[in-house]
């Protein structure tokens, strides 16, 4: 039987938070829905290793920005004044249990049993966080931007809503028309593209359109154009 794990969130940081309560509560609601104290405890594990990678993924990012940052402002920045190293990234206890990999393969197959077993309700199920939510109506879903500018660089502003994220394109009076920009997870979005070296002014046109899950839906935006100047650095 195919495993329904449509409960379970897309995003790492959304699994993370999801894990912690589904931890917490299994340990409340596991021996009446048949889950032993051994297997609530390996499921504890299983949980503290993944976010325990999701940590180690997140330092390792913010580490390489900022030193990435540090080594063009070494390069080409202005100042007079001498650079301070970045930080080392803050450390993170590992877990002390080694796990088995298939996590969330593991978690499918529990909450599939958490959910035959014949004490098992809807009450207990959204207190584990194991029913999907419901569809959304996809039917007029029409994102609408506004553009600005953040320090001389274009900004486009978008509002979440239903949506999982916003696929963004940009037309930059190239000849090329729109092409894919990025998809963007978290308002607002800011385009660092630089302007073409041959100009000093730029008008770049942007458009929109909602994604849930890994597809479009509903409408494009309107186009919103936005000029950018070349900044003079001081």
């Amino acid at each position: 039987m195919k495993n329904n794990n449509k409960y379970l969130p897309r995003t790492d940081n959304e699994k993370a938070i999801w894990l912690k309560n589904f931890t917490l509560k299994l340990a409340v609601h596991g021996e009446k829905v048949g889950i032993l104290p051994d297997e609530i405890l390996g499921t504890s594990n299983d949980a503290a290793s993944f976010i325990y990678s999701i940590q180690m993924v997140e330092n390792l990012k913010s580490s390489l920005a900022q030193n990435v940052a540090f080594k063009k402002l070494l390069g080409t920045g202005d100042g007079t004044d001498p650079l301070t190293y970045p930080q080392v990234t803050s450390v993170i206890t590992r877990p002390s249990i080694a796990v088995k990999p298939g996590i969330f393969k593991r978690l499918a197959k529990l909450v599939q049993r958490i959910k035959f077993h014949p004490n098992y309700n809807e009450s207990i199920g959204k207190d584990l966080g194991i029913i999907a939510p419901k569809a959304t109506n996809k039917i007029g879903f029409k994102p609408k931007l506004n553009g600005g500018l953040d320090a001389g660089r274009p900004l486009i502003k978008w509002k979440k809503g239903q949506a999982d994220s916003l696929d963004i394109y940009v037309d930059r009076n190239d000849g090329n028309g729109f092409i894919f920009l990025v998809n963007d997870y978290t308002p607002d979005y800011i385009d660092t593209n630089p302007i073409p070296d041959e100009k000093e002014m730029a008008i770049w046109a942007y458009k929109g359109i909602y994604r849930i899950k890994d597809e479009q839906v509903g409408e494009f935006s309107e186009i919103i154009k936005i000029a950018v100047t070349r900044q003079v650095a001081v």
